[in-house]
């Protein structure tokens, strides 16, 4: 059965929420207030007036997978079924979907996603993908975002969004949760990737665990990579110990920046937990200005952009989506003593060349072979090559023969580390008057081989794989191109 209400009214009409929750079925005795309360929590952070269009016995092939492999399984009788809100911006009239061809082509631009309501407690918010454009709130987040396929009414429509599920405690603890979004996000995204079910997550420890998996006691930060790896990532685990505060945010915030989520992990007195970071909040460029100097061996000043990036955007399966919190406190329901002590990047496995090394590499050659400016800002953000090579083709600033070298005599790996460089007053408008090109799949940053392209303003520099020098040339023209528009922006 279908039936048509909006956001407001499930927040303020206890009969219709409470009718929601009694044809779930759900065999707990507390459940109707608990459930609602959660239910509200997730829905008190969008608009009042979206539509929302509420579809009972709903099948979830996620819920379900976890119903055959656990819940069937127990003396209390669960439902197979859940139940699913779709969630659509106002002007539509619902009612004429199936008739007026109009209708159907407005809904495909003002869906803004779905939840699913599962029959168990706790855990009752099951997979879910909500487009932030469905937010109250204004603040602007730069996110990661995969096209996901769903339907409402048999109309099949897809939504820009990184999903999320709460976990139930049982089966799926924050840890496999946080596993079940990132490989949700790539299985949705890129081919060379799967979605992958609970039973399926945990299948794959089974050879690594020495006592039974259910229920489930959690996993530590070598199973989270472990998992990920056996799905052909080639991850790297960053320890907060092995860093100073700065350096690693910069390495945190320099793979967000590039697009990538992160698994991370988190200690407090309260106990340990596992969230992913999925984008980080939207910040205007003049921030750089409050970051503090550094010097090059030139004595000129330069500040990294990555160190002005404080917020970030955490799916936390123990709150609603897209949680904007500090890098020092992700977690503030666990108290304020809460820290990261490790996270995860999923990398593709043939990038050898890690954003710490990139980084420091990146140093070293504006310290020995670029005689930069005062004032300047270095941006560092890993970027797929077909990627970059299209912004370059479409940048209309960048010049017809900085475009014929970086595209015709320049060979690039599929993945490279770009580094921008401009001055503050360019910086803060988007303009890049220099660039560092490293290869990706080159870990050998002792030497020279990472360097594919080093220029600022008229100076060329590259690397020469035949006589193993970097190779210097002028052109006419100064380098001047448009920022690259990574994921996130």
């Amino acid at each position: 059965m279908t039936s048509i209400t909006q956001v407001y009214e499930l927040l303020n009409n206890d009969t219709i929420i409470a009718n929601i929750i009694e044809s779930l079925k759900v065999p707990h005795p507390l459940s109707l207030t608990h459930i609602r309360n959660d239910i509200r929590k997730y829905l008190s952070q969008l608009r009042n007036d979206l539509i929302v269009i509420v579809e009972d016995e709903y099948v979830d092939k996620v819920y379900r997978d976890s119903y055959y492999n656990y819940y069937s399984t127990k003396l209390k009788n669960y439902s197979r079924n859940c139940i699913r809100f779709s969630f659509i911006e106002p002007d539509i009239d619902v009612s004429k979907l199936y008739t007026s061809e109009e209708e159907r082509e407005k809904l495909l631009s003002k869906y803004c996603g779905f939840m699913i309501i599962r029959p168990i407690y706790p855990g009752t918010i099951g997979r879910t993908a909500i487009d932030p454009k469905a937010f109250k709130n204004t603040t602007p987040l730069l996110i990661c975002k995969a096209p996901i396929n769903s339907s409402i009414i048999g109309i099949q429509t897809t939504i820009q969004a990184f999903p999320h599920s709460s976990q139930d405690s049982e089966y799926m603890t924050c840890a496999e949760t946080s596993i079940w979004t990132i490989m949700e996000y790539f299985g949705n995204k890129y081919p060379e990737y799967k979605p992958l079910l609970p039973s399926q997550i945990h299948k794959l420890l089974e050879i690594k665990r020495d006592e039974r998996q259910v229920p489930s006691k959690g996993l530590n930060i070598g199973n989270l990579s472990f998992i990920l790896k056996s799905q052909g990532f080639g991850c790297k685990i960053y320890a907060h110990d092995e860093y100073n505060d700065t350096e690693f945010k910069r390495i945190f915030s320099c793979y967000i920046e590039s697009g990538i989520p992160l698994i991370v992990a988190i200690s407090s007195k309260a106990g340990g937990h596992a969230v992913a970071c999925i984008g980080r909040k939207y910040v205007d460029r003049k921030i750089i200005a409050s970051v503090p100097e550094q010097k090059f061996n030139n004595g000129s000043s330069f500040r990294y952009w990555n160190d002005s990036i404080s917020y970030f955007v955490f799916n936390d399966d123990n709150r609603p989506f897209y949680q904007i919190d500090p890098l020092s406190a992700p977690t503030p329901q666990l108290g304020a003593d809460c820290r990261i002590t490790h996270f995860i990047a999923p990398l593709y496995h043939k990038i050898y060349l890690d954003a710490q090394k990139a980084i420091e590499y990146t140093r070293i050659l504006c310290n020995n072979f670029l005689d930069l400016p005062d004032n300047v800002t270095l941006r560092t953000f890993l970027a797929p090559n077909r990627t970059y090579q299209s912004y370059i083709i479409n940048d209309s600033k960048l010049s017809e023969i900085h475009k014929s070298l970086l595209l015709n005599r320049l060979h690039f790996p599929k993945f490279i580390w770009v580094t921008e460089i401009a001055t503050y007053d360019k910086f803060i408008q988007r303009e890049v008057q220099g660039l560092i090109l490293l290869d990706a799949t080159e870990p050998l940053s002792y030497i020279m081989e990472p360097l594919i392209l080093m220029c600022y303003n008229e100076k060329i520099s590259f690397f020469d794989t035949n006589s193993l020098t970097i190779k210097e040339n002028t052109l006419p023209l100064r380098f001047d191109c448009i920022s690259f528009n990574q994921n996130l922006e």
